[in-house]
């Protein structure tokens, strides 16, 4: 922030210009104490405590740059710089001010954008996964994968019981997921009271949130399945914080050297192994848990891009979690984030550093064996980005 980021310039000459009125952002009484007081014994240190400068502009004291303002500034370029030139402002300084096109810098039209450049280095990238995968090839793809999205290992320390309802046959429980990292995840645990329960475990996860996932997770539990409806990090109402701040908390992620793609392949991981091993009841008290009868790997039932890549990711790196992946609204590769670039906002876990670099869905499919992936969805997902 401001206090890191001006003590960062010790012992550089600094000038900071605040104004007292400030009616937009900072006001210098308020900010005073963080970036000047607290920061002048970082400058003292490195033998130079009068390059820390303050000027409190009081004419006119609001949201300014105006001359009071801007002639602190040339006393203090002329100082720093030893220009020895004046630090009063002419009256005509109007002609001085050029035109937008006199500034122009002349970018020529040919010029790539940032995701001009990002597709062209991508048209050079060709994933060849061996017809035959050894054993050791399969766990030195499966490392780089864990290094390359942050993958850390998870479980689930506490599943705290919301809601409960038991209505025309069917039993739903509603949880709150708490993790071992601090993190948690809301999920809907359904199954029939009335169907036997012969059609093994189902996690539904949905790019739009558990309520898309409403219909099918019906006709999972009308065959005999018990269903999980999870929202995973930053999946439909598990957006972390007071807003819907989705981008902001993810880039905050990615900052501190995790990846949002990571956090939430673990999540998935670690409510697979919990359905594996939950109790019947369902009360989530550790105490009271048994390992669940079959403790068959659990089917996973995505829609969309995204809930399809934390899926593929996670199945890649436990696969013995895993019996299959049933991804509808899929894409087939992920070169899709260039050819149709998304925003931030819509798949941020898909804009992780080096994914697409060292990985696509065909080699994670390899990895991941021999769980069934299935991504030939005959709904495609739509162009959003």
């Amino acid at each position: 922030d401001y206090a890191q980021l001006t003590a960062l310039r010790a012992p550089r000459p600094t000038l900071l210009i605040y104004n007292a009125m400030d009616n937009c952002c900072f006001r210098a009484g308020v900010v005073k104490q963080g970036v000047y007081t607290d920061i002048q014994p970082f400058f003292a240190l490195l033998g130079s405590p009068g390059n820390l400068q303050w000027y409190e502009n009081e004419n006119p004291g609001t949201h300014n740059y105006q001359i009071d303002s801007r002639q602190q500034s040339y006393r203090f370029f002329d100082h720093a710089f030893h220009l020895q030139v004046s630090d009063k402002e002419d009256a005509d300084t109007d002609t001085e001010v050029q035109s937008a096109a006199d500034l122009a810098v002349g970018v020529p039209a040919t010029n790539l954008t940032i995701v001009g450049l990002a597709r062209q280095l991508a048209q050079g990238i060709h994933h060849e996964p061996p017809a035959q995968a050894d054993a050791a090839w399969v766990e030195k793809q499966r490392q780089q994968l864990r290094e390359v999205v942050r993958f850390a290992p998870v479980t689930v320390t506490h599943a705290w019981p919301l809601t409960e309802t038991h209505e025309r046959g069917l039993e739903s429980r509603g949880y709150r997921f708490e993790f071992s990292n601090g993190l948690s995840a809301p999920g809907v645990l359904l199954q029939s009271a009335v169907r036997p329960q012969n059609g093994g475990t189902t996690l539904l996860i949905s790019d739009s949130g558990r309520a898309s996932m409403l219909v099918e997770a019906g006709n999972d539990v009308n065959r005999g399945q018990r269903v999980l409806v999870l929202d995973p990090l930053f999946f439909g109402e598990n957006i972390p914080g007071t807003g819907d701040d989705l981008s902001g908390m993810a880039q905050m992620v990615s900052t501190i050297g995790a990846r949002p793609l990571g956090l939430a392949a673990a999540q998935v991981a670690a409510i697979a192994r919990w359905l594996q091993e939950d109790s019947i009841d369902g009360s989530g008290t550790p105490g009271a848990r048994t390992m669940h009868p079959s403790r068959a790997p659990v089917r996973v039932v995505t829609n969309g891009p995204r809930g399809e890549t934390v899926a593929v990711v996670s199945a890649a790196i436990v696969p013995e979690l895993y019996s299959s992946i049933d991804a509808r609204h899929a894409i087939p590769s992920l070169g899709d984030v260039f050819t149709h670039p998304a925003d931030y906002h819509d798949a941020h876990e898909m804009m992780c550093l080096d994914l697409y670099r060292d990985f696509d869905f065909d080699t994670l499919r390899l990895i991941a064996t021999p769980v069934k992936i299935d991504l030939t969805s005959k709904d495609p997902a739509p162009i959003f980005w």
